[in-house]
């Protein structure tokens, strides 16, 4: 019996002395601590890079909290453009990196609707404020080009 001691006292089974240890014959508790033993160093590492990896990876998934940030979301693409706030106005046009600051009394053609949701052009004999871009997803769409004076031409 020449495994017999590590039969009997497993916490003296150290992984120098299994080398040529027969581990199909031993109970399976001492095959896995002889195992555990022997790779010990590799287990850690792999145990460490996947726990880093589970990490980065709910960082990176996770679903970014834009809720209280974005006052648009109360918005839908029908809404009335003289219902949209300027703080919505002015995070649309930031978010398309547009370097113009919309003032606090802006009430050009991008927060006008003069003839409901439809997009009405200034050209004659709608101009000033019978011209207007009409809805929400008329701003965002046009306001891509970043120009404040755009009157729908």
């Amino acid at each position: 019996m020449r495994n017999k001691k590590y039969k009997q006292d497993m916490s003296q089974v150290y992984p120098s002395e299994c080398i040529n240890l027969d581990t199909e014959n031993l109970p399976l508790s001492i095959r896995c601590r002889f195992f555990y033993e022997t790779h010990r160093k590799k287990i850690l590492i792999l145990s460490i890079i996947c726990i880093i990896a589970l990490i980065v990876s709910i960082i990176i998934l996770s679903p970014k909290n834009n809720k209280d940030n974005n006052p648009c979301l109360k918005y839908s693409s029908n809404d009335l453009a003289s219902s949209i706030s300027i703080e919505c106005f002015r995070y649309i046009w930031k978010n398309h990196g547009c370097a113009t600051t919309i003032p606090d009394n802006y009430d050009g053609w991008w927060l006008r609707s003069p003839r409901g949701g439809q997009m009405v052009p200034c050209i004659y004999p709608n101009t000033g404020s019978l011209c207007g871009a009409g809805n929400y997803l008329v701003i965002v769409i046009y306001s891509r080009h970043c120009n404040i004076n755009y009157d729908g031409k």
